[in-house]
Order: structure tokens, then C-alpha cells, then sequence
């Protein structure tokens, strides 16, 4: 049973949101907001409260926002310089990672859950998502400059520096007229990706 000394344990004292807790406790974010609510617990004692000093071990004020996007917590500047260890402390990660294999080279690798359940196929890096769509594909940014000037010379101007030149069946080495697609801006030209991406079986 959810109580109000568990609720304000963990979250005046702990200091975890709402999510935190319900993760911990086995319910939903809105279940907890509505037990809180319920029980009238005064949620405004935990926008603000005391932490020690890394450095100094000195008692300072800190807002809730600010704690949980530190790790180390420091009184002043000085104290944050004085810190040898500071840049080398693992930030907290909340959203949880799904293990995977990439479609292409077999590598093992981690992701969020998200991005995990939005594709069917996953791939490790840029080069392998590339490479499973054509064999011979390597990355060449003189190819891309290429690719610009063969456009260039297509349409009897300069292109801007937005627009970008696509190569349909992703070789770089490949410039002929009927293998390029202009598009506006970057923006567009992922756009396209996701859409062909989206649209394969």
C-alpha cells in the first residue's frame, strides 16, 4: 500500500519525480501525482532544500531542477574549479537502454527504447545503414563536392549553401544527371530518408 510516509520519502526527502517513483513503485506517473494530491502533501517544501558542498561540504540552497541535473553540486565557482574529479563523474541517465544487434555488421550495441520500437531494422553507425542499402557505398566528401558541381553544371547556376545534392542510389562516385535529386535544405533531404525509410516492408 502507497502511504503518505513512502510519498514523502521519496520525494521530499529522495528528491525523484514523479515518473521516478512510479517506476519504483510499480505505478503510473499520473497515479503518483494523484495520490500526492490526495494525500495533500505540500509538494512546495521540495522545490528548495539544503545540499552539501562536494568540495567544501558546505550547506547551501538548491532547487529541485537544479539537483537533478547534476550529479556533483557545488556551493560557488571556486568550488566547482577546485574539484579535480568534476569532469570525469558519469552523468545520471533516467531514460533505460535496450540491448540490440545491427542488421548489417552483427555488432551488439545499446539504444533508448524509443528510438529502439520506432525502426524495425537497427543499425549501429551511419556507414553500416548506408552499406545495407548498397554494397560498395563509402563515405567521400569529395565525392559530395562532385555531386555539387555535376548539379551545378545541370542547372546553369551556383547552388546555395542549404541545398543539398542526393546521390538515388547512394555512390557517392556516381554523378550522372539521372542518379542526382536536389533538395531545398537538409531538412528536406532527411525528410526523404525517413519517408523511404518508413515506406520498405
Amino acid at each position: 500500500m502507497i502511504t503518505k510516509e513512502i510519498l514523502e520519502k521519496l520525494y521530499l526527502e529522495d528528491h525523484l519525480t514523479y515518473a521516478e517513483i512510479g517506476r519504483r513503485l510499480g505505478v503510473s506517473r499520473q497515479y503518483v501525482g494523484q495520490k500526492i494530491n490526495k494525500l495533500s502533501i505540500d509538494t512546495a517544501r521540495g522545490e528548495s532544500f539544503f545540499v552539501n558542498c562536494d568540495t567544501c561540504g558546505k550547506a547551501y540552497i538548491v532547487f529541485r531542477g537544479s539537483y537533478k541535473n547534476s550529479v556533483k553540486h557545488y556551493c560557488s565557482k571556486e568550488c566547482y574549479v577546485a574539484d579535480p574529479k568534476k569532469h570525469f563523474t558519469p552523468r545520471k541517465r533516467i531514460t533505460p537502454l535496450v540491448t540490440t544487434k545491427c542488421d548489417k555488421c552483427g555488432k551488439v550495441y545499446e539504444l533508448t527504447k524509443a528510438k529502439h520500437n520506432k525502426s524495425i531494422k537497427h543499425y549501429c553507425t551511419t556507414l553500416c545503414y548506408y552499406q545495407s542499402k548498397n554494397q560498395n557505398y563509402k563515405p567521400s566528401r569529395w565525392g559530395q563536392m562532385k555531386a555539387r558541381k555535376a548539379m551545378s553544371k545541370i542547372l546553369g547556376r551556383k547552388l546555395t549553401f542549404q541545398e543539398v545534392v542526393h546521390h538515388k542510389d547512394t555512390d557517392c562516385g556516381n554523378n550522372s544527371p539521372d542518379n542526382l535529386i536536389l533538395f531545398y535544405n537538409q531538412s528536406d533531404h532527411m525528410k526523404h530518408h525517413h519517408s523511404s525509410r518508413t515506406n520498405k516492408p
